[in-house]
């Protein structure tokens, strides 16, 4: 899969049009759905592109990055209203 993500990306920072990188992604199949009328600023794909899905007129800016997992659990569980609540567990 490395050799294939790698490849993408090359051929993305090739292109010079959002409209057509957008293209190209949408005829690979490398996202999990993309509608139509979007554009991608962005040339670096993200980890985890099959979880993500875009809807129609979606436009991305060179900077955007995609989370497909974070530690979002971690920093609630190991709050104070957490623990207060009956929830989360002690720091050592």
């Amino acid at each position: 899969m490395q050799g294939k993500r790698l490849w993408i990306t090359l051929r993305l920072w090739m292109m010079r049009s959002s409209l057509k990188r957008a293209k190209y992604l949408k005829e690979k199949g490398v996202f999990a759905s993309m509608g139509d009328g979007c554009s991608i600023q962005k040339r670096q794909l993200p980890l985890y592109p099959n979880l993500i899905k875009f809807g129609n007129n979606v436009h991305v800016a060179s900077n955007v990055g995609f989370v497909a997992h974070d530690i979002t659990h971690m920093m609630f569980n190991r709050s104070d209203a957490a623990k207060s609540l009956g929830g989360g567990y002690s720091l050592p």
